[in-house]
């Protein structure tokens, strides 16, 4: 499981720990050069996919690098905008007014503030992460109204 603390402490005691390791870049660059893909969209991959070739392969089988512009583009414009500003955008998310659905959103906006491509930003990569992890957690109980969470959480970024 890619979420230990998930597992109850019963089963957990009878299993085996594996951590895999991401694959190097050399290999991710064989592999998508082998595909026939330009320079541009393979460091892309690379640097977006932190070495999951799984995660790489279906980016790529699915043509996601449009969305995956859009998504970021979107994002890099919402955390610079005023509350009113974030909290229209999140009822446009909510309500599927945009290209994509709100949990798209918050998987790709965690996989690139992971990603080497923002290596040179002065944004608090790891604070954002943090509460965007705590978000895609909190949404997926359905307890909690996801309106309230994600406006929370960009109150709060």
């Amino acid at each position: 499981s890619s979420q230990l603390q998930q597992i109850i402490p019963t089963i957990k005691s009878r299993c085996q720990i594996i951590k895999f390791q991401p694959h190097s870049k050399e290999i991710l660059r064989k592999y998508f050069e082998s595909l026939g893909l330009n320079k541009d969209q393979i460091e892309f991959l690379i640097a977006f996919s932190n070495g999951r070739i799984g995660l790489a392969a279906r980016l790529y089988e699915n043509n996601s690098f449009p969305l995956i512009k859009k998504i970021i583009e979107d994002f890099n414009k919402l955390i610079k905008q005023p509350i009113y500003q974030r909290f229209d955008f999140i009822v446009k998310l909510l309500d599927n007014k945009m290209d994509y659905d709100a949990k798209t959103a918050l998987v790709y906006w965690m996989l690139y503030l992971r990603s080497p491509i923002l290596k040179n930003t002065k944004l608090p990569k790891s604070q954002i992460l943090k509460k965007l992890s705590q978000l895609n957690y909190y949404l997926n109980q359905p307890q909690f109204n996801h309106r309230l969470l994600f406006e929370n959480t960009f109150l709060n970024i």
